[in-house]
């Protein structure tokens, strides 16, 4: 599935597996480091380039509604990156700026 693009509204924090697995609605698996997302508000389209299973770290507390991060992962792409938050069942867009890529292991 290297050449899929997916509209990330239907990409909920419920609906990736804890080793970077997306379950599609069908029921089959994507592995994330090989779609391309359409971001929000007109941002325009970007591949995932890579998946950091943990964000611990770089995102210690959740900037939604403040509960530590557990099993919370990082999709990174070239400009921007999302936090998936577990907790909020939500996806956090930054842009990669604001990720401290040097505290990641």
């Amino acid at each position: 599935m290297t050449d899929d693009k997916f509209l990330d509204e239907s990409l909920k924090p419920s609906a990736i597996t804890p080793d970077g697995y997306w379950v599609l609605p069908d029921g089959h698996k994507c592995d994330l480091r090989h779609v391309q997302l359409e971001l929000p508000d007109g941002r325009g389209k970007e591949w995932v380039v890579g998946v950091a299973l943990s964000a611990e770290g770089v995102y210690d507390v959740c900037p939604e509604c403040k509960t530590r991060m557990n099993e919370s992962m990082i999709l990174i792409m070239e400009n921007y990156h999302y936090l998936v938050a577990r907790c909020c069942d939500k996806l956090l867009l930054y842009e990669n700026q604001k990720l401290n890529v040097r505290k990641m292991r």
